[in-house]
């Protein structure tokens, strides 16, 4: 898993496949807890261009799934979901599909989390990026 930053050092997203060229830095260092907009100089994270929300614990499902898509991440959990065993597969699926809103805390969350192998932080910070889109 890797971040993205911009050429100024603010952070864009995170990728977990291979890297662009395009890209100016890449780091495996965790991201801190509660920042919106991190960023990175001289590979340590600055706070001081940081704004700092509160994870929301409940947020639009299809706000996270454009996060997810957003960060290539979506496909991946898609599989994982076809991969289950059921009748868990059918209760995912129809979650994912007829969901209104998903709750940081749930099993879903948890289990997108393994899939994907995300860190609690990075997952407060889709929650986070999911709440904050504007249409």
């Amino acid at each position: 898993m890797y971040y993205k930053i911009d050429i100024n050092g603010f952070y864009l997203g995170i990728k977990s496949e291979e890297l662009p060229e395009n890209w100016l830095f890449n780091t495996t260092i965790d991201l801190p807890n509660n920042l919106i907009k991190p960023r990175i100089l001289n590979n340590v994270w600055v706070e001081t261009y940081v704004e700092k929300f509160e994870v929301p614990v409940e947020v639009p499902l299809w706000r996270v799934k454009i996060i997810l898509h957003e960060l290539d991440l979506y496909d991946a959990v898609i599989i994982a979901m076809n991969s289950l065993e059921e009748p868990i597969k059918t209760r995912v699926n129809f979650i994912w599909e007829y969901g209104y809103t998903v709750d940081r805390n749930s099993q879903t969350v948890m289990f997108i989390g393994q899939v994907l192998n995300l860190t609690e932080n990075q997952i407060d910070q889709i929650f986070i990026n999911a709440n904050a889109i504007q249409l």
